[in-house]
């Protein structure tokens, strides 16, 4: 299954919305806040954040929010609509990801992962993302933040000699 995905526009606010809420509903309010704020952002005309939705048609499907960082993208922020996780909208989002920040001339893609959240941990490994780093007690005491990389120009080689 391909999607087409282009910029996020203003147009596509309501449906972002629809996905980020129900993505972040059991996190708190703050950070659907936080999220939905950072879609509101004009940095896109600096190439600071960019955003993306991924579409079937007219409908979105799933969103994703990128930020340049020195010769790397982080992806800040993946959701893929209910009822069509699992069905590889995410890993579309993330290879067009890529394919991006190649072209940019970054190095590499980062993400970072609530440990707790295996799922989206085992989701990244499954494309070619390391373990990099781990960070206990990241926003408050007890949980912990899961780093992960994905070293652009090996991956390139490794495409190559395939």
């Amino acid at each position: 299954m391909s999607h087409s995905i282009i910029e996020f526009t203003p147009a596509h606010r309501e449906a972002v919305d629809a996905i980020l809420h129900d993505v972040t509903l059991s996190w708190g309010k703050q950070w659907y806040e936080n999220i939905c704020h950072m879609y509101c952002l004009e940095c896109t005309s600096k190439g600071f954040l960019l955003k993306y939705v991924a579409l079937d048609g007219q409908d979105v499907v799933g969103t994703i929010l990128l930020r340049r960082a020195i010769d790397m993208y982080v992806i800040e922020f993946l959701a893929v609509k209910k009822g069509l996780r699992g069905v590889g909208v995410g890993s579309e989002l993330v290879h067009f990801a890529e394919k991006l920040a190649r072209e940019k001339g970054a190095k590499g893609l980062r993400v970072d992962v609530a440990s707790d959240l295996r799922q989206n941990l085992s989701f990244y490994r499954k494309l070619g993302f390391e373990i990099c780093g781990h960070v206990q007690d990241f926003y408050e005491p007890g949980d912990s933040q899961v780093f992960l990389t994905k070293n652009l120009a090996a991956a390139q080689v490794e495409k190559a000699e395939k």
